[in-house]
């Protein structure tokens, strides 16, 4: 019996594996209820999230070389990954200049904490968790009232009211 597929150039997939891609998570989310042994692979949707980040940081840092304040574009650089590692998997060097970034600049904090949010309402165990937390999640990144962020929360709210 065949039991998995292959996706692309990507490992192999258990048949009962969904690929969720971001207009597709809330339909996704309604399947699973009939059929609760779907696992969820939320790659598509968390990349779309980790790209909001990177944009964020570049934004900033740009700000910070053209405002010529040197010591904060210097912390900014470099920082790609430990923004979007997961912070388990720090080391305590990493980790301590992940948090000197975030004590200095308030708009990386604030992408940061809502990129691990978002990341925990995707790995909910039961739908109407993840459902209720991605609810939570779009309007507080809605609210949060930066751009890049706002986008990307509407465009998973579109998807969630039809």
């Amino acid at each position: 019996a065949i039991d998995q597929v292959q996706v692309s150039n990507h490992s192999p997939v258990p048949l009962n594996t969904v690929i969720a891609k971001p207009q597709m998570l809330f339909l996704i989310l309604d399947q699973r209820l009939n059929r609760p042994s779907f696992q969820i692979v939320s790659y598509y949707c968390f990349h779309r999230s980790t790209q909001v980040i990177g944009k964020i940081r570049r934004e900033e840092w740009n700000k910070a070389r053209a405002d010529k304040d040197d010591k904060n574009a210097k912390v900014i650089k470099g920082q790609r990954y430990n923004l979007l590692r997961r912070p388990e998997n720090n080391t305590d060097k990493q980790q301590a200049r992940l948090d000197e970034l975030l004590a200095m600049n308030e708009p990386l904090s604030k992408v940061y904490v809502l990129v691990e949010d978002f990341r925990d309402a995707l790995s909910q165990n039961y739908v109407g968790h993840a459902k209720n937390c991605l609810k939570l999640w779009i309007e507080t990144a809605i609210s949060s009232g930066i751009k890049a962020v706002v986008k990307f929360a509407k465009s998973l709210e579109k998807f969630r009211t039809r």
